[in-house]
């Protein structure tokens, strides 16, 4: 009696999530617009039908790594402010969250403004910008009053900004959440 061919093949469990990292990282590198299941493919190093096979449209895909990047962003956020026991501790953990690399490094920097420009032309995008906003706001408002939350979380989005441009003390940023975090 012959036995069926054993199968060699498996899927990959993690095809999904490389394939979600490495359109974060094609959009880093060519923007929204220069972004190509064929350069998603080559930066994953898989097959192309596998990134067609998980995503069959790129608005789909752009969704989906668009709301990797903010989850992950809000995550490291959230940790940070979550050590802070009192108003002062959170104040230093709005400067922290202002110069840190993970949620104001070069690479998330990038993508956010990629984020911003594409959810102006998309609404489902401004869903996951209105998304990440709001859990922003309310893990700010464990620690301020909600009118303050909504300021420190403009000077935060301004401040990471502007310091990819300009360079700003950091002792200048405490000063500047020090004074809204009484609002």
């Amino acid at each position: 009696m012959a036995t069926a061919p054993r199968k060699t093949w498996q899927q990959d469990p993690q095809r999904r999530t490389i394939i979600l990292r490495a359109t974060l990282e094609t959009i880093a590198l060519h923007g929204v617009d220069g972004t190509t299941y064929r350069k998603i493919a080559q930066c994953a190093a898989i097959p192309l039908g596998s990134v067609t096979y998980y995503f069959p449209s790129m608005q789909a895909l752009l969704l989906e790594a668009f709301s990797t990047l903010a989850h992950d962003a809000f995550t490291a956020f959230a940790a940070t402010l979550n050590h802070a026991q009192d108003k002062m501790q959170a104040r230093q953990a709005i400067v922290e969250i202002i110069f840190g690399e993970v949620t104001a490094g070069d690479k998330t920097n990038q993508l956010s403004y990629e984020l911003y420009s594409y959810a102006c032309r998309t609404p489902v995008m401004k869903q996951v910008m209105k998304n990440w906003m709001n859990q922003s706001r309310a893990s700010l408002e464990r620690h301020f009053s909600p009118l303050a939350a909504v300021a420190l979380d403009a000077l935060i989005e301004g401040m990471i900004l502007h310091r990819s441009v300009i360079p700003v003390a950091e002792e200048d940023v405490y000063r500047m959440v020090a004074q809204l975090s009484e609002l």
